[in-house]
């Protein structure tokens, strides 16, 4: 499991930490270790540095992962049983959404934390996401309008996917899903204040994308089908979450 999470800038300075295991934001016992400041720079400093390619530290039971972006860099520090390949697509999702929300923030920030105060609940969103934050949304009430989607719009599939890609509800074949959730890591699919979802060719399919919050809709009619149906289906159920969650 993740136990500390930081959002550092690229000068050294902490943005932002948190420490999971006491539930504390920018607490002073939340201190990045000197070695691992360390290797941030060094990291920083190597040409053959992958911008957005997480990197990882083993440190005994306990492992730090590394992921760099345009002005800063996420450090986790994470339990060895945490699940690898979900992690670093959250990690590289967290800092795309951090690029597009804060991008010019982060680069001239002056310490006024009125800048970032929505930070901590972006940061949540993606290391630990959970459903129970969403009091008034329940896994029966995205079933629901996922089937009445599918049934009203005579659908191919539909479903709702979380900030890692993993598929909460619907019908979405497994054949699907890795391409999808590269698009959600790769910051591909964007916000919309009018709902209106981002086209995808996959495999013969014509989806349509709609990223409402940490969660994303996915929608596609069958291949001899019309195509505005995948479109109004992700409106609607894009339109339902964006509701619930709000």
């Amino acid at each position: 499991m993740i136990q500390k999470a930081f959002v550092i800038r690229d000068n050294g300075d902490t943005l932002f930490s948190v420490d999971y295991a006491d539930d504390a934001y920018d607490g002073s016992s939340n201190k990045l270790p000197s070695f691992v400041q360390a290797c941030v720079a060094l990291f920083h400093s190597r040409e053959s540095t992958a911008h957005g390619t997480p990197y990882t530290l083993d440190h005994g039971e306990m492992i730090w992962a590394y992921s760099f972006f345009d002005s800063f860099t996420i450090v986790l520090l994470i339990t060895s049983d945490e699940d690898m390949g979900s992690l670093k697509r959250r990690m590289v999702s967290l800092g795309n959404e951090l690029t597009r929300s804060y991008g010019n923030v982060i680069q001239t920030w002056d310490g006024n934390i009125g800048e970032i105060q929505e930070i901590d609940g972006l940061v949540d969103m993606y290391m630990r996401y959970d459903f129970n934050r969403y009091s008034s949304i329940q896994l029966s009430d995205i079933e629901r309008i996922v089937d009445s989607a599918i049934e009203k719009y005579d659908l191919a599939f539909a479903g709702v996917l979380d900030a890692f890609g993993s598929m909460i509800k619907g019908n979405i074949p497994d054949s699907h899903l890795s391409r999808i959730q590269n698009e959600i890591t790769n910051g591909t699919i964007k916000f919309s204040v009018d709902i209106i979802p981002t086209a995808m060719q996959i495999r013969g399919y014509t989806l349509q994308l709609l990223k409402v919050q940490s969660l994303t809709v996915a929608t596609a009619s069958h291949k001899d089908g019309k195509r505005i149906s995948a479109t109004q289906a992700a409106s609607e159920i894009g339109q339902f979450l964006d509701e619930a969650m709000n």
